[in-house]
């Protein structure tokens, strides 16, 4: 309102009905209510500011107790009939915004004592976690041990106590490889002098004899000489005696290569005729390429370790999966080169045959038969001390024996750490409580099985007296 007034009209208004609803509803009224629905006037005051502009409100009917269709049938009062006449619907200013309201000083007390009754159960939950900790890592004493022993291999009925363990022959296989190397030998051959043979006939019905080392020319000019004595027997007319020997050309070279008949006719004495064969060998010196014995042998050890992967792999489809094929496998090697070593030649191959017979074990019974080899070789350590991780097996030598059986030369190391029980660790964490991280090393390295010990306490040289905040941790390698 504005002026902060009322106006008199509209006061004498609200007067009537206050009155009006004091003494009940009129007469009037009764009978507005038994011919038809009652209407209720909504009337809203605003207090307008000064300065603010009005805003007229649409005033809206409501009729009690009707039907939706009858609610929709009412007139609505913000829109009257023409010439009907509404009173007192002076339009009423909206209210102005209110202003913020302050929290009375009593709630604001209870919510600052909510919240410090929720930060003291925070503090009192995480007290133990913020309190100060302590981590001790220990590393215990681990022995290596190793062993070694044997085993056999047998196909028959295989005996523990006498470290046996079963296996299986496996059938025989034959495989071939070839390859093909230059030759890395260089051969020389000094000049030859050419070699033939001669024949002299005795017309004499007397032996006759040449000595070796006679010179005989032929029609060519080419001079030899005897290697032999030449005796010749005595003639029997008509047929005269004959005998032939060796004989070489004096000089080196393909020209000693003289043909056949070329020394030919009388010579050395009387009665005495001679005839040569072809001369052949004769040559000058020369150098060529050859085979050598290193030539076939590295060609050939190449093949065989080629084939012995071939071998492995073709006997694996024998192999059942808890069986383990020993190695290496007992192969006889073939080796055929197409050159011998020292000849001449630019190349040469070689092919090699590997002959092998496959055997098997048992790789569950193995491995058992080795890790007790080790646990008996660790029993010295005493009661403290037990296995940790897996222990490894290997074969250092294996033996073929007739009839199957195999020996083979084992090898076994496994790692065996000082054991800290439960008890152990709380003991300890009840006797360093309190004390310096010194004196608490020294305890600790003091205990037996102990190899060394770290302490983590970043807060204070001082360990927490209560043993519950101290952490031990057991690492093994």
């Amino acid at each position: 309102m504005q002026n902060g007034c009322i106006p008199d009209d509209f006061a004498e208004y609200l007067r009537h009905l206050k009155e009006a609803s004091a003494v009940g509803p009129t007469t009037d009224e009764q009978e507005a209510g038994q011919a038809g629905p009652t209407r209720f006037v909504d009337i809203k005051v605003y207090d307008l500011l000064p300065g603010e502009q009005v805003t007229p409100p649409s005033i809206e009917g409501t009729v009690a107790g009707a039907s939706p269709d009858e609610q929709q049938d009412a007139p609505h009062i913000d829109e009257p009939e023409p010439g009907e006449e509404i009173e007192n619907t002076t339009p009423i200013p909206p209210v102005a915004p209110q202003r913020r309201r302050h929290l009375h000083p009593l709630i604001l007390a209870g919510i600052g004592a909510a919240l410090l009754l929720l930060i003291g159960g925070s503090v009192w939950y995480l007290l133990p976690v913020l309190a100060p900790t302590a981590t001790v890592t220990i590393v215990p004493v681990s022995k290596a041990i190793t062993a070694t022993g044997t085993l056999t291999v047998t196909t028959g009925s295989a005996s523990a106590a006498q470290h046996e363990i079963p296996g299986r022959v496996l059938s025989t296989i034959t495989m071939s490889q070839a390859a093909s190397v230059p030759t890395t030998g260089t051969g020389h051959q000094d000049a030859q002098a050419a070699y033939g043979k001669v024949t002299f006939y005795n017309a004499l019905p007397a032996p006759q004899v040449i000595p070796a080392g006679t010179l005989l020319t032929g029609n060519d000019g080419v001079e030899v000489i005897t290697d032999q004595e030449a005796v010749i027997p005595a003639a029997v007319p008509p047929t005269e005696g004959q005998t032939t020997v060796w004989a070489h050309a004096l000089t080196t070279g393909p020209q000693g290569n003289i043909s056949a008949e070329d020394i030919s006719g009388k010579c050395c004495r009387d009665n005495i005729f001679v005839s040569n064969s072809a001369f052949t060998g004769g040559q000058n010196a020369r150098t060529y390429p050859m085979v050598t014995a290193h030539d076939i042998s590295a060609i050939a050890t190449s093949l065989e370790t080629s084939l012995t992967r071939s071998m492995q792999a073709a006997f694996q489809p024998q192999v059942r999966s808890d069986e383990t094929l020993i190695v290496p496998l007992p192969c006889t090697p073939l080796v055929s080169p197409d050159h011998q070593a020292g000849t001449e030649a630019t190349e040469v191959q070689v092919t090699v045959s590997l002959i092998c017979t496959g055997e098997v074990y048992r790789t569950s019974v193995y491995q058992a038969a080795v890790a007790q080899l080790v646990t008996h070789a660790a029993q010295p350590l005493g009661p403290g001390y037990a296995q940790t991780g897996t222990i490894q097996a290997s074969i250092t030598t294996s033996t073929y024996r007739p009839h199957g059986a195999v020996t083979l030369t084992v090898k076994g190391a496994g790692t065996w750490t000082y054991q800290i029980s439960e008890a152990e660790r709380e003991a300890i964490t009840r006797s360093i409580a309190g004390k310096s991280k010194a004196q608490a090393t020294a305890f600790l390295l003091a205990m037996p099985g102990v190899q060394s010990a770290a302490i983590d306490e970043e807060r204070s040289d001082q360990l927490p007296g209560d043993g519950s905040r101290i952490q031990v941790i057991i690492v093994t390698y």
